[in-house]
Order: C-alpha cells, then structure tokens, then sequence
C-alpha cells in the first residue's frame, strides 16, 4: 500500500475533524457558561456538563454527515445511484464492491467521520454511562472503523456501502435530542418519549428494514471473488469479505436494544422485573420464617 496525494488529504481532513470536534466540545462548555438557564438543569454537575458537550457534538456530525451521504447516494453520480436503486430493487452486482464510479464521495465523508471516531475514542472518559457491553460494542465499531473505511477508502473500493454507512446517520440526531428533551423537559415526559417513538421508527427504518437488501448486495458484491475484482489486492478482498457485514449485524443488536427500550416504556420489562423481584422478596421471607 502506497501513500498518494489522496491519502495525504485524507489524513489532513480527518486531522482537521478531530480538531473541529474538539472546539464544538470547548465551545459547548462555554455556551453553557455563558448562558445559566441553558447549564441549569445540570446542577453545576461537571459530569453532566461533560456530557451535554459531547452529546452536542455527536449531534452535528449526524446532521452534518447523513443528509450529505444522502445526497452522495442517490443525487451526486448517476452511475452510483443507479447501482444503488438497483440494489435496493433486489439487483445488485460486483459493481457495487469494485466500481470507481463517485468513489470520491466517501472519500470526503469518511474522513469527517473518522475523524470524529477518533476524537470521541479520546474523550471515552466523557461518554454518558452505560452497561460495559455497550461500551465495548461502541468502542470495536469505532476501532473498525477507523482501521477498515481509510483502506476501501485508498483502493476505492466499497463506495456505496461506505455511503449507506453514512446515511444511515440520519437517525443519530434523534438520539440526541430525546436526551436533551428529556434534559429540558423531564425523563420520561411525553416530549422525551414522542421523540425516543420517532428515533425507533427511523432507526428501524434505516438500519433494520434493510437488512436483508443489504446482505443481499453484499452477496451480489462478492468481495472476495479474485475473478471480478482482480483489480483489488487478495488482503483487502478478504479484509472487506469480514467486515462488510459488520455493521448490519451490529444494527440487529442495536434494534433488539430498542425494542427492549419500547419495552421499558410500554411498561411491560418494567412490570416483568416487578414481579421478578416480588417473587424473589417473597420466597427470602418464607425462607427467614422457616
């Protein structure tokens, strides 16, 4: 592999997006400084104030990047979105692992991205609680990324999977904004849950109802065929023949969370462990009288 011009650039932007991600993050500090009413349900929680930062960063590089991976999609090249609705309509082919067509769309994308994956790897300490299992699949897709998009990004390969990547981002600010909805205007209020019903719907939308189209196009791709990509080194048709699906995979998890969360919130988990933990509170009785 040999660095070009183009790998320079990509290194300079994505150099530059983790340097923009941290001023959003000081920037958001001084807002909250700045003006109390908008630091006030925090505290003075420097803990909450951390997070409140990061989150406002995590949500304009979503609005940033998946409108703009939309657009690459399906308006910036025609020959690029005509593999794609092809793929959508159940025909895809090893054009979509290996044609250069609009490969200079994720080129540009990937490396804000990447950027940012870097940036919030190096802010983990910051990151809003949550189970260490949920941690560690966020920190292995970051890793992958980061490791994996720069190489398709260099053989120019993978350009509208990289894209759906991206796109799929559109519903990242959704996420963002029950949390600070709920930050606002209380947990568990009805303008937290409208918008937590609007994240699943589009989430599932983007990222489950697909998932059969998406395998699908994968397997049309045939990334790890020497014959239709001959062009493409056997390391990176292997690399890419692992870590394609990935995300997809990842993105079934991520819906069985959410149905978990509707879950919560029709009351039905909550009323499960309810009457788990009665059953256990009444049989520790029984077993104290015995």
């Amino acid at each position: 592999m040999v660095f070009e011009n183009d790998d320079v650039s990509y290194l300079v932007r994505t150099g530059v997006s983790v340097v923009a991600c941290e001023g959003i993050f000081q920037a958001s500090h001084l807002l909250l400084k700045q003006f109390p009413s908008l630091a006030s349900p925090l505290k003075g929680s420097s803990v909450e104030a951390d997070v409140w930062a990061v989150k406002a960063v995590n949500l304009l590089h979503a609005m940033l990047v998946g409108p703009l991976a939309l657009w690459a999609m399906f308006r910036a090249n025609t020959e690029l979105a005509a593999l794609a609705w092809a793929a959508i309509n159940g025909e895809g082919s090893h054009a979509l692992f290996s044609s250069p067509h609009g490969a200079e769309l994720p080129a540009m994308l990937t490396s804000v991205t990447v950027g940012f994956f870097i940036w919030d790897l190096l802010r983990i300490n910051k990151w809003i609680k949550s189970s260490r299992r949920e941690r560690m699949m966020m920190v292995t897709h970051h890793v992958l990324s980061i490791g994996v998009w720069p190489i398709a990004v260099h053989y120019r390969t993978a350009t509208a999977f990289l894209l759906h990547y991206e796109l799929t981002e559109l519903s990242s600010p959704l996420l963002q904004l029950r949390w600070f909805i709920g930050l606002y205007y209380g947990r568990g209020g009805n303008a937290e849950n409208a918008c937590a019903a609007a994240f699943a719907a589009v989430f599932l939308l983007l990222r489950a109802t697909n998932v059969h189209l998406f395998l699908a196009a994968y397997v049309a791709a045939a990334p790890w065929s020497g014959v239709l990509h001959h062009g493409v080194p056997a390391w990176v048709r292997a690399l890419a023949t692992c870590t394609l699906p990935l995300p997809a995979m990842l993105n079934i998890l991520w819906s069985y969370q959410i149905f978990k969360m509707g879950s919560r919130m029709l009351g039905l988990a909550g009323s499960d462990k309810a009457s788990t933990r009665n059953k256990f509170s009444e049989e520790k009785m029984k077993s104290k009288v015995a």
